[in-house]
């Protein structure tokens, strides 16, 4: 059986961050994340009860910011 890869060897794309831990990848507080998800800005999935944003989901928002502020997005 092949070990499971370290944490920092998994694409930030594929990883799903709890709503503090999104927040400070994103540079913003948690209510701010809220906000940004109550305005669909940002998805979140669930795993029981827990909320969860995808990496794609930051990813996507950053492109987005990066759109609105007429920046190519790398």
């Amino acid at each position: 059986m092949t070990p499971a890869p370290a944490i920092d060897q998994i694409p930030a794309e594929h990883r799903l961050y709890r709503i503090a831990d999104a927040a400070r990848a994103i540079g913003q507080s948690r209510a701010k994340l809220y906000q940004l998800i109550n305005a669909g800005r940002l998805y979140v999935v669930h795993e029981g009860r827990t909320a969860l944003v995808p990496g794609t989901a930051i990813a996507d928002y950053i492109a987005d910011l990066k759109r609105e502020a007429g920046v190519s997005a790398r």
